[in-house]
């Protein structure tokens, strides 16, 4: 074993962990997450929200049929016209019951809605895109984890090279 090339192996592994923890506290920081919609007319849920700045909105619920639009087509907005007014997102997934749709958003002011006989359940959040290259710091975190993992496996594995009769003794 060399013991030099362990410890390296492991001293990246750990600045590794580091930033990747920096990175995904950093974006948790900046990131609003919320749930909290009312009743806006007669089977209407929703709730209007402001973003400052250009944002990644995600929407995600088992009712598949929530959607955003801009405030200026909140009022032109019904039951039976909603798609012509609600913004398109960037994803939309299915993944078992939960239906999550994202969004990239300028500032300004939007509506999430869903048109239900009941308040569908909903979690939204939002990081503002001046934010998003942190998102890069987890990345890096994760792959200078994964070389310190590599080096100190090849730090173990590595063995001391035998000295044979035939070498030179200075």
């Amino acid at each position: 074993m060399r013991k030099k090339i362990v410890l390296i192996g492991v001293v990246v592994l750990v600045i590794g962990i580091v930033i990747f923890a920096g990175g995904d506290a950093a974006i948790l920081h900046y990131t609003v997450t919320d749930t909290a919609v009312k009743e806006l007319a007669t089977g209407q849920y929703g709730r209007e929200i402001t973003l400052t700045s250009s944002s990644l909105f995600t929407v995600s619920s088992t009712f598949p049929n929530w959607i955003v639009v801009t405030s200026s087509n909140y009022s032109k907005v019904t039951s039976g016209n909603y798609a012509t007014y609600a913004i398109s997102p960037i994803e939309n997934t299915h993944v078992s019951s939960l239906y999550v749709k994202g969004y990239d958003l300028g500032t300004g002011s939007y509506y999430l809605l869903a048109f239900n006989s009941s308040q569908p359940p909903v979690t939204y959040s939002y990081l503002p895109l001046s934010v998003s290259y942190l998102s890069l710091l987890s990345v890096f975190g994760i792959v200078l984890l994964i070389i310190g993992i590599i080096i100190a496996i090849i730090g173990v594995i590595l063995k001391r090279k035998e000295k044979t009769g035939d070498e030179i003794q200075v």
